[in-house]
């Protein structure tokens, strides 16, 4: 093992890295995918399952789930202490 992740682990991953952009980065889900696919070294099936991934968990997010930076999220208190 060459401590590279492949397959279903690398896959999800990438996934959480274009997740990452578009929560704190405030990205579009496209754009953040194409994003780290661009740097990822992947299949083309794994690829497709990164954007099948990041595009339906985005599609699929309700107003329940804020954006980390709300000031109604518990850490966000936390945080502004360290200001």
């Amino acid at each position: 093992m060459n401590g590279k992740p492949t397959g279903r682990r690398a896959v999800r991953e990438w996934a959480l890295r274009a997740l990452y952009q578009v929560d704190l980065g405030g990205k579009p889900a496209d754009e953040a995918v194409e994003e780290v696919l661009s740097v990822a070294a992947l299949e083309p099936n794994d690829a497709d399952a990164v954007r099948e991934l990041v595009l339906g968990t985005t599609l699929h997010a309700t107003d329940r789930v804020r954006p980390a930076d709300s000031a109604s999220t518990p850490a966000a208190g936390r945080l502004t202490a360290w200001q």
